[in-house]
């Protein structure tokens, strides 16, 4: 991880059917409620067509968060699963942030990998 600044990039791919975001550094709660307003907005026809998407999350940048931000990554995976989240897989480098992830990350249908290429091989394969 190069640098604390928060930053974040979210890509549709509405043939896949797929939500793809990359987030970095070290957040606060305003970070967290941007990233949020922007997944909604770009993710918008994918969670109200009622047909569930899948989530790949490349947490290779991201700093380990501190347990507020831990918190509010908890309930934008559960609101994500409400609006449809049928799988999502987590490219996470980091331990440490590793470990925070598995704490409320749900195992049903949840993976974390340690590179994106194995994190967007699980999430494609039949489930």
């Amino acid at each position: 991880m190069s640098e604390l600044k928060p930053k974040f990039t979210i890509l549709i791919d509405k043939a896949r059917r797929e939500v793809h975001y990359a987030v970095s550094g070290f957040w606060a709660a305003e970070d967290m409620t941007r990233f949020q307003s922007a997944l909604l907005h770009k993710g918008k026809d994918l969670f109200t067509s009622g047909k569930g998407f899948n989530v790949l999350g490349d947490m290779s940048g991201l700093a380990v968060q501190d347990r507020v931000m831990a918190e509010s990554m908890r309930f934008l995976m559960a609101e994500s699963k409400r609006l449809g989240m049928k799988r999502q897989a987590f490219a996470i480098t980091s331990p440490l942030l590793k470990l925070q992830f598995d704490r409320f990350a749900d195992p049903a249908n949840t993976e974390i990998f340690g590179n994106r290429g194995d994190a967007v091989a699980w999430l494609r394969q039949a489930a």
